[in-house]
């Protein structure tokens, strides 16, 4: 079986991969979905940390994705015909026009021109009349009817309906390991630098999972995946994705406070890492946020070009919003407090900034959590010129968190704006624990190095032949 999974594995990547230089290309879509399939089986039958896992998100990290995409869209309909075949056809990129007498449907089209047909061989030649890079068509042979009725059905692509088996139970645990595979796919690529394509991977995952049954099993298997895959992005620093991962969630749950407590988590990161203090973006992919809908026949393309930073003032609003919601249901929420308190003075409403910090300083029970309030309260003073007040709640801090660097360093400038040089020179040579962990980068980002643990135990709910 290991050496199959490697087989199979090399095999479709090289599938994927179309020629560099061809102006078109033909790819048999049964066999496409047949070693999509079978790749996605075999991905889900061995632990994800074993040899085989890695090596097949080694090789799917190197597929054409938009090919994936296309694989994950026939994946999740019924097999096509023997007969069906993919055309890869180069279209003009202002018009979309090039469509060749007699050829397929169209299937979608990428932000880089090309145009992916699936034409029949042999039976009716009708084509579709569809919009360039906008519908889904799947041409079968049959009557013109048959074939009006499937434009008519494909695009609205039925919610809660999965078109692959007959077997709602089946279908669901096939489009979930695929969905699980593209998320480690997603997690490697994005380690690897690749801030878009990783983004692309992620949103076939999402698209997989979104129009699963409504049965308890297969809503709790999404909710679990999307707090996972929000603290996987968040931590590993796609702070944009997390963040429009974060506002699908709320929208396909909401009444989850769970779900809206990671997703507050990912706009405040967002607000606060990926801007100047003046609110000026900061250049960089991860901090990009990309149009997601997922409610469309195949899955979303991801174009760089249609990236745009999100306005800070806005994130700031929707995270107060947020944390305002979350706090009338349960006003002892500490967290929650605190993060609102941030977001206040990120907001300039200092006054209440500082009595939510306050609150939290008189009220929590966790000593990290008082930590990063007296931090943030030894700012606010810092920033009014209240030297002393600054000295005082950095010291708080630090004696709350005694190895936090981030108390450490506060106090450190706290003394040297008090004028006490040589303490800030004491506090600077004393050893630290080497821990390499602090209370103030979990608190934006969550863990320093992040854990797959929750994705992994997704992997136990997923039941394949």
């Amino acid at each position: 079986m290991v050496r199959r999974a490697a087989v199979t594995a090399l095999a479709l990547g090289a599938l994927l991969s179309p020629p560099a230089r061809a102006e078109e290309i033909e790819v048999d879509a049964a066999a496409l979905v047949r070693d999509y399939r079978s790749i996605v089986e075999d991905y889900r039958r061995y632990a994800p940390r074993s040899a085989v896992s890695r090596a097949i998100v080694e090789e799917a990290a190197r597929w054409d994705v938009d090919l994936a995409r296309l694989a994950a869209t026939l994946s999740a309909m019924r097999p096509p015909a023997k007969s069906t075949v993919v055309r890869l056809d180069a279209v003009d990129d202002e018009t979309g026009a090039r469509r060749d007498e007699g050829g397929g449907a169209e299937v979608f089209g990428d932000e880089r021109g090309r145009q992916y047909d699936i034409e029949s061989r042999g039976g009716s030649r009708e084509r579709l009349e569809s919009s360039p890079r906008r519908s889904l068509g799947v041409w079968r042979p049959g009557s013109r009817d048959a074939n009006d009725r499937l434009r008519a059905d494909v695009p609205a692509r039925p919610t809660g309906a999965c078109l692959i088996e007959t077997d709602a139970q089946g279908c669901a645990d096939l489009l979930k390991a695929a969905a699980l595979l593209h998320t480690a796919v997603g997690a490697r690529t994005q380690d690897e630098g690749d801030a878009v394509r990783a983004t692309r991977h992620r949103a076939i995952a999402a698209w997989l999972l979104w129009p699963l049954p409504g049965r308890a099993a297969d809503d709790g298997f999404v909710r679990d995946w999307l707090v996972a895959a929000i603290d996987a992005s968040r931590s590993g620093g796609a702070l944009a994705w997390a963040r429009r991962l974060g506002r699908l969630a709320t929208e396909r749950f909401p009444g989850d406070l769970y779900l809206l407590l990671w997703t507050a988590r990912s706009e405040e990161a967002l607000a606060s890492l990926c801007y100047q203090e003046d609110g000026t973006p900061l250049v960089g992919d991860d901090c990009l946020d990309f149009p997601v809908e997922l409610e469309r026949p195949q899955p979303p393309p991801i174009s760089l070009s249609a990236a745009r930073p999100p306005d800070r003032k806005a994130l700031l609003r929707e995270t107060e919003a947020d944390l305002e919601a979350l706090l009338r249901v349960d006003t002892d929420d500490a967290e929650v407090r605190l993060r609102l308190g941030r977001a206040l003075a990120n907001r300039g409403r200092e006054d209440e900034a500082r009595r939510a910090l306050t609150w939290v300083v008189d009220q929590a029970a966790e000593s990290g959590l008082v930590a990063l309030a007296h931090l943030l309260l030894g700012r606010l003073a810092g920033a009014q010129g209240d030297d002393v007040a600054a000295l005082e709640h950095a010291s708080a801090a630090l004696a709350a968190a005694p190895r936090s660097q981030a108390a450490r360093m506060a106090v450190v400038v706290a003394r040297l704006e008090a004028g006490d040089r040589a303490g800030a020179r004491a506090l600077v040579a004393e050893p630290g624990d080497g821990s390499g962990r602090d209370l103030w980068p979990d608190f934006l980002v969550g863990r320093v190095v992040p854990s797959n643990a929750p994705l992994e135990a997704l992997h136990a709910r997923v039941r394949l032949p």
